[in-house]
């Protein structure tokens, strides 16, 4: 049934070729959809999102080069190897949000109102059980090597860039055209 949701807002159209060969295409035939932000707060809301995305993924990425006690033990290397899931689905959605263009199909305005706060979420949750693993190994006197320094300032920048991103869901609202 969830394949069907956006069903009737397509027709098929079927064309015929000098050959004879019939193709099949799709057009929208659907309510336009637009955002409720203004143009300028929309262009530095996908500037903004694009730019947490990407220095978060590449944060990701550096926080596992240098050698640190975090990626040895199971309670913080796990939610940060999970954490990579919800980045790059936030990166792929903002690169479809910096290229979509108003009126949008029904299917994407949704996209952008139900599965971009879940995942700013998700990657926020995930920064935050990690630095919390981070404050158990110190705990338990595991001690602390540089690498476990810059391991906790890059999950600890990611844990703000996922609340940043989260707050700037008001400006993808959508309403009907």
């Amino acid at each position: 049934m969830a394949r069907n949701r956006y069903l009737k807002d397509y027709r098929i159209v079927e064309t015929v070729d000098e050959r004879g060969r019939i193709h099949s295409s799709y057009e929208y035939i659907g309510e336009d959809w637009f955002f409720r932000a203004d143009a300028k707060t929309l262009d530095r809301t996908k500037k903004r999102i694009l730019g947490l995305t990407a220095v978060s993924l590449i944060l990701w990425l550096c926080a596992m080069l240098p050698n640190s006690q975090a990626m040895r033990t199971w309670y913080t290397s796990f939610p940060f190897a999970f954490l990579v899931l919800p980045l790059a689905m936030l990166l792929g959605q903002s690169r479809s949000l910096y290229r979509c263009k108003e009126p949008m199909e029904h299917r994407l305005a949704d996209q952008l109102e139900n599965l971009y706060p879940p995942r700013c979420l998700a990657a926020a949750i995930l920064a935050g059980a990690v630095l919390l693993g981070q404050a158990v190994s110190l705990f338990r006197g595991l001690g602390m090597t540089e690498g476990d320094l810059i391991f906790s300032l890059c999950d600890g920048v990611i844990l703000t860039s996922g609340l940043l991103l989260f707050r700037e869901r008001k400006n993808l609202t959508t309403r009907k055209g």
